[in-house]
């Protein structure tokens, strides 16, 4: 028993020993935030150790950029250029602890007391001045150091100053021309700042830090508080918007490059939020089956109809009842019979490409007999002067057309020729009388063309509650721009592309792609569809999603060959650089209040910051 008693305590001991460890180190900030006041309403932090870890910036000299660049500040100032050379070959010499994030920050104290700021931590005061002396001096900008009883400081100039102790520096620029003259004070405040007016004193920015990136932004709403806008703004809401926040996160991942954007309301945004979420809904994994698995791009969106038209009505109770009322008038339908009619998901996805054949009206001339002027005489069909083959072809046809003399004023036909058996040819062999107008043509959408145009094929699909409603809205579409077939509706988008769509009970489908919308109708999902798909995952998780294929050489040729006789010598480099190291983009809602932009690349054993490093000094001399 004694042993176990033992063993027991020991374990307490070594537990309290970690706890009290980790507490320590989950309460340890890096000095030089204790230069950011706690009311600084935007911050940069830069995790310079991760970033030059990721792009392999011990390996810079190897790079072409730099030796380009090394030649530039050479030919500008050989001292200089000697110190950025030290410094790359040896960072220790700044005597900063380049393992400690770097602080960006802007001080907005009052209108004479607005400053950029930058802050670093000190890993060797020594050597941190004795580079600050170096680099002046070789600058040729005349400084003095200013020593106090706990830290120093140098102005430049007039416009900034650098400020340091043994454990952090700081940077200071000057906004404006009155801030200059308190660069001493605003240094003496930051350097002397009290704990409790630290910025680690606010719960937000220790939230936003703790989930820190390799660049991460915060930034609150007020930053603003003393511009007229947002004060008439404040006023027109009638609510408060202070004490919003903002965190942005960029990381630079193996094969991805991740910028995470999260928003943190303030309580009484928070509360109106919660009470219509327009994002309280549940995709409906059923649109997924529309489309085929290969994408090129796919766009989601899950909301709740009915919380967006509760919303609405709330928060403009007058506009909103006047946009009601002029819905109604304008097509015989109650606005909130819409949104009931819909669930709410929609899915939106370009599958292909193909080679489409379709016939539309282009612009063009178009005779109409009834507003024309038959002359009273007819006149010999020579007077009408050059005729083409085509006008020949057209004639014959019984057509009218446009005379190469008098300016065009005149028309003729030969209606009276074939009438007797004739044609154009004997017309002209003989010289016959034929028809003559004035006037008569209109310019417009008159003139049927059949093409073939290789086209993206796509689609739109979203959930229904019933189609009841949808089919009083298609009973008020004029007969003549939506055309019933056998078990589906077609009709022209732009006047000129066939489009086709198509309902059940449950979902509405349209497509430019006539085998899919047979495929919907006869009720045959793909078995190989995009619930297949990696994405789809994504799709089903968020409530806004979108994706896009960057990847060139998953493309169809004949696009690529068009591309190819399109894109100068220029764009085809780009294209190539382009496709040497991009794979795809995503768009998504994490949650309620954060979204994430995601950039994929290449898998090439590389972190996605040195592929991009690599691709941009692989063609450093065609970018400059």
């Amino acid at each position: 028993m004694n042993v176990l008693r033992k063993i027991k305590s020991i374990g307490i001991v070594l537990f309290a020993m970690g706890l009290l460890f980790f507490s320590s180190c989950i309460n340890q900030s890096p000095e030089n935030l204790k230069v950011i006041p706690k009311e600084t309403s935007a911050v940069s932090v830069f995790d310079i150790y991760s970033i030059a870890r990721k792009g392999k910036l011990d390996k810079i000299e190897e790079m072409n950029f730099y030796k380009t660049f090394k030649k530039e500040i050479r030919s500008e100032n050989k001292k200089v250029s000697k110190i950025i050379e030290n410094v790359i070959e040896d960072p220790s010499i700044l005597g900063l602890n380049l393992t400690s994030d770097v602080f960006g920050y802007y001080v907005n104290a009052a209108k004479d007391e607005r400053f950029l700021c930058l802050s670093a931590e000190i890993k060797d005061q020594e050597k941190f001045v004795e580079f600050i002396e170096d680099i002046l001096d070789k600058s040729e900008i005349e400084f003095d150091i200013e020593n106090e009883k706990t830290y120093s400081y140098t102005l430049i100039k007039n416009k900034s100053a650098i400020a340091w102790d043994e454990k952090k520096a700081i940077l200071l620029i000057a906004e404006n021309y009155k801030s200059r003259e308190n660069l001493s004070f605003e240094i003496e405040t930051l350097m002397g700042l009290p704990e409790k007016d630290q910025i680690t004193a606010n719960d937000k920015f220790a939230k936003f830090y703790n989930n820190k990136k390799d660049v991460s932004f915060w930034f609150s709403t007020n930053y603003f508080t003393d511009s007229y806008s947002f004060k008439r703004l404040e006023k027109e809401v009638g609510f408060d918007i202070t004490d919003n926040y903002i965190s942005s996160y960029l990381n630079f991942g193996d094969n991805d490059i991740s910028l995470r954007t999260q928003f943190d309301p303030n309580s009484e945004i928070k509360k109106m939020m919660d009470k219509n979420d327009v994002w309280d809904n549940r995709f409906n994994s059923q649109l997924l089956n529309c489309f085929p698995k290969q994408n090129y791009v796919v766009s989601s969106v899950s909301l709740n109809p009915m919380s967006y038209y509760n919303l609405m009505e709330d928060e403009g109770y007058e506009d909103f009842q006047r946009a009601k009322t002029q819905f109604n008038k304008e097509t015989e339908l109650e606005l909130k019979e819409i949104f009931d009619a819909i669930k709410g998901n929609a899915l939106y996805s370009l599958f292909g490409f193909d080679d489409v054949e379709y016939t539309y009206m282009k612009w063009g001339y178009s005779f109409d007999e009834n507003n024309a002027e038959l002359l009273d005489k007819k006149y010999k069909i020579s007077e009408a002067g050059y005729l083409s083959l085509e006008d020949k072809e057209q004639l014959n046809l019984g057509k009218t057309i446009k005379t190469e003399n008098y300016s065009g004023r005149y028309s003729i036909n030969i209606k009276n020729i074939l009438d007797n058996g004739g044609t154009v040819e004997t017309a002209i062999k003989d010289d016959s009388e034929v028809n003559w107008y004035k006037g008569g043509w209109d310019y417009g959408r008159n003139v049927e063309t059949t093409t073939k145009e290789f086209l993206p094929l796509m689609g739109l699909a979203f959930d229904i509650n019933g189609n009841e409603t949808i089919k009083k809205i298609i009973g008020k579409i004029p007969e003549d721009e939506v055309k019933k077939r056998s078990d589906y509706y077609e009709f022209t988008f732009d006047n000129r592309y066939p489009t086709y769509f198509a309902f059940n009970e449950e979902v509405f489908f349209v497509t430019n792609d006539k085998k899919r919308i047979k495929a919907f109708v006869d009720g045959e999902d793909s078995a190989d569809n995009l619930s297949d798909a990696s994405i789809s995952s994504d799709i089903l998780g968020s409530k806004f999603y979108t994706f896009l294929n960057l990847n060139y050489d998953d493309y169809p040729n004949e696009l690529k060959k068009k591309v190819q006789t399109q894109e100068s010598d220029k764009q085809k480099r780009m294209i190539k650089i382009w496709n040497d190291f991009a794979k795809s983009i995503e768009l998504k809602q994490v949650n309620q209040n954060s979204f994430e932009i995601i950039f994929n690349t290449k898998d090439n054993d590389s972190n996605s910051l040195n592929t991009i490093i690599t691709a941009i000094d692989d063609n450093y001399k065609y970018f400059m």
